[in-house]
């Protein structure tokens, strides 16, 4: 039986030097996380430079990385995992899209005070 893969997502997107979160989960098992596996995500930026960013341990059998950058562009990644049979985070793609400009917080939203005003009919 082939095994078919899935990209964690397709494609991001975010502002420049604003953080974006990815999230792994491996099916296997490990007593000691913190020095049996490690995994990492290899950024490609738009320059073609490349920067290994470490994973962390989420909980339980989950993995995150962060990334951001100030170069405007498409930037691609893959994961590396050290145990190379844990085919879960191992080999995963995908892409984020830094946009040029700062993210702006939502506004709040306009408030206005309605009054009901009902009339008695007898």
């Amino acid at each position: 039986m082939e095994e078919v893969r899935i990209m964690v997502s397709k494609l991001k997107r975010s502002w420049q030097n604003c953080m974006v979160e990815w999230t792994f989960s491996s099916k296997n098992e490990y007593a000691d996380r913190l020095n049996e596996v490690e995994l990492f995500a290899v950024f490609t930026d738009p320059g073609e430079e490349e920067k290994v960013v470490p994973a962390f341990r989420a909980g339980g059998n989950s993995w995150r990385v962060r990334y951001a950058s100030h170069k405007v562009g498409r930037h691609h990644f893959r994961t590396v995992c050290s145990d190379k049979s844990n085919l879960d985070p191992e080999g995963q793609e995908g892409v984020l899209e830094v946009r040029l400009g700062e993210w702006q917080p939502p506004k709040p939203p306009i408030i206005q005070d309605w009054v009901l005003v009902m009339e008695r009919i007898d």
